[in-house]
């Protein structure tokens, strides 16, 4: 197996010179070492966990659909979703299928909001799981679950999994997504843009250019109504179903 994912590599790193050149020499050498480490704990972690729970792929890169009813009554315009999936998985008994996502990362440990999907889903701060969650493929049954899937080199364990359950969405966790993408996407309908500043601005590649000292857009970040509504949503809390 570890052969066939050096030479896997091996074949993409030469093909990604050939078209795009190597760079300085030692950092595309460490590049490759890392990459192949990293490959090989991903084709190890998957056979074990294939083995421990029965999954198995059926399809990658993928396009699918689907439909997220926004409120409760019939009335309401669903949101309608498109895009492609990385990896769909599917298990023969008992049925069940999952979509997985694959996420690489560069910090040093995973975080509150990559590790409680659920929790972070309900915030606002990952909304595509649930929404992969509501995505179908033709001939293929509902997804029971959304996995990410980290690839991160610095991690202590560089392969790791977060799980968003599918019927997490036909209770009350479901209705405070749905609220909270409401609440999203009337905001952008009405053009409603706010600088929310976080911790994330450390690492923001837009922060050179951000407004968020600005008099003003201190004022519709931290005193509007508008604003107010968004940062409610990012205290939420989620009781286990």
């Amino acid at each position: 197996m570890q052969s066939t994912v050096h030479q896997a590599v091996t074949d993409t790193f030469a093909a990604h010179a050939a078209s795009q050149g190597t760079g300085h020499a030692l950092l595309w050498t460490l590049a490759r070492e890392q990459v192949t480490e990293l490959v090989t704990a991903a084709v190890s972690s998957d056979q074990a966990e294939y083995q421990a729970t029965g999954f198995r792929p059926v399809a990658f890169e993928v396009t699918a659909q689907g439909i997220v009813p926004l409120e409760s009554d019939a009335s309401s315009v669903p949101l309608t979703l498109r895009g492609t999936l990385d990896r769909v998985d599917y298990r023969v008994e008992p049925p069940a299928l999952r979509i997985v996502d694959y996420k690489f990362k560069q910090g040093n440990e995973i975080t509150a909001v990559d590790r409680n999907l659920a929790l972070s889903a309900v915030r606002g701060f990952r909304l595509q799981p649930p929404l992969y969650a509501r995505m179908t493929l033709p001939s293929l049954p509902a997804p029971t679950e959304v996995q990410l899937l980290f690839l991160a080199p610095q991690w202590k364990q560089p392969v790791s999994r977060s799980t968003f359950d599918a019927g997490l969405w036909t209770g009350h966790t479901g209705d405070m997504i749905r609220q909270t993408l409401s609440t999203l996407t009337q905001g952008i309908a009405r053009r409603e843009f706010f600088i929310l500043p976080n911790g994330y601005c450390d690492s923001c590649e837009y922060s050179g250019a951000c407004r968020r000292h600005d008099a003003m857009a201190w004022w519709r970040s931290y005193r509007s109504p508008q604003a107010r509504a968004l940062r409610r949503l990012r205290r939420q809390k989620v009781n286990d179903e």
